[in-house]
């Protein structure tokens, strides 16, 4: 899926097989990118605290419906994450900070798609024996100067079936009496997937992808309580871009299956625009956010955020209210099964992922503080609930054929966080 808030959040997720990794990691950002480019900070020295904070989430996919079903599993997949971080100044200049995460992932999901013989779409799903684990370390590094800063990361993601080795470096650069922000940011990935199973039925057993992102923006202090920030990102990946687990239906009604198949290469690119607006009267600000996204995959993309942040006793307690809204169009290859027989360049893919259609997610996020306890320590607690449906006829665009497989989802979220 396009959807990279939900699904793909750094160059490192495997390709094309996101089920919702890291998703407490996407819902915690109040403004990030198609590819986890930051808000500009403003800030031109590091926090000076020691800080440190866990997180849990718990994401279960929704059944899939009975009537949608050819075979397999109708249990789909529930993810659950603990992350921990824990950073602060070792100098004036210096700020560090690591980051760990372990995921446990288990469920079944969609293989195929397959036509019945007046061709109603059904979906062929694996069997809910699925049992997977991801851990992932990362370190993260700033050099703060008089108006600016610069930074650094390196990371390793490791899975079963998967290992990925990423960083990048990124800075800003404040202007205009700190009223202007200028930020950029260059990342790389290298992935190996080792599939489970390989060789049977076509599937690859090893292969490599290469990923680079570039990403620059520029933030704006328009009035009191008015910052208007826009970036813009290009990401090239290289490689094995195909999911080893999913296949394509084929020919006629005799006909057998095809392993995912997609171009080696692909070129993204992402514009976000945010506005923040802060209503001193009330003590509340909302965030708006419109984002387009498109590769020469022939996908486009749209999204909208609206998110209500409420303070209440001086921001002691704050309730923060979401929307969104999500609609993609489909790859040149993509097809829910191909009637025709094979295409002349021999790629498939029905994933539902690729498929055209909309989304619409809600929740509610509510965090507390307590200061000074005990002694010198401050505390927030916070709990989030998100709801995330889809669905063809939700779309911008044309849907011919609506894919079985679309998902929906609860997440359920909690986090605890400390500063001396």
């Amino acid at each position: 899926m396009i959807d990279l808030r939900v699904r793909n959040r750094r160059a490192r997720r495997r390709a094309g097989r996101g089920r919702g990794r890291n998703v407490l990691a996407a819902l915690g950002a109040a403004a990030i990118s198609v590819f986890g480019v930051q808000d500009p900070s403003h800030a031109d020295s590091p926090p000076g605290r020691i800080r440190a904070s866990y997180s849990f989430s718990d994401y279960q996919e929704d059944k899939l419906a009975a009537h949608l079903l050819k075979s397999g599993s109708r249990q789909r997949f529930n993810v659950q994450s603990h992350q921990f971080t824990v950073g602060g100044s070792v100098t004036e200049r210096i700020d560090l900070s690591t980051n760990i995460v372990y995921e446990r992932m288990s469920g079944a999901t969609p293989w195929w798609v397959e036509p019945e013989p007046d061709n109603e779409l059904l979906q062929a799903m694996t069997g809910a024996t699925i049992s997977e684990e991801r851990v992932d370390v990362n370190l993260n590094g700033s050099f703060y100067f008089d108006s600016g800063r610069a930074g650094g990361s390196f990371g390793v993601s490791t899975e079963n079936d998967y290992l990925a080795i990423y960083g990048g470096v990124n800075g800003e650069h404040s202007l205009n009496d700190a009223n202007t922000t200028l930020s950029g940011a260059f990342d790389f990935s290298v992935d190996r997937i080792t599939p489970t199973g390989g060789g049977p039925l076509g599937r690859v057993v090893e292969a490599d992808k290469y990923s680079l992102l570039v990403s620059g923006g520029l933030s704006q202090i328009l009035a009191r309580g008015t910052i208007f920030q826009s970036s813009l990102s290009y990401k090239y990946s290289d490689g094995f871009l195909s999911d080893p687990y999913k296949r394509s239906w084929i020919g006629d009604f005799t006909a057998g299956t095809v392993p995912d198949s997609r171009p080696d290469q692909r070129n993204q690119i992402a514009w976000l625009n945010q506005l923040r607006q802060h209503f001193e009267g009330i003590n509340a600000s909302v965030h708006l956010d419109y984002q387009f996204y498109w590769d020469d995959w022939d996908i486009t993309s749209h999204s909208f955020d609206l998110r209500w942040y409420q303070n209440f006793f001086d921001g002691i307690v704050q309730i923060i209210p979401s929307f969104r809204y999500y609609s993609q169009s489909q790859p040149y290859f993509y097809a829910p099964v191909y009637f025709n027989g094979p295409r002349a360049d021999g790629l498939a893919s029905s994933d539902y992922r690729l498929s055209p259609f909309g989304a619409i997610s809600f929740g509610a996020r509510i965090q507390g503080i307590i200061s000074d306890w005990p002694g010198e320590l401050d505390w927030r607690l916070g709990f989030q609930y998100e709801r995330y449906e889809s669905d063809a006829g939700w779309a911008l665009g044309k849907v011919n054929a609506a894919n079985p497989g679309l998902v929906d989802f609860n997440v359920y979220y909690v986090t605890l966080e400390m500063k001396y």
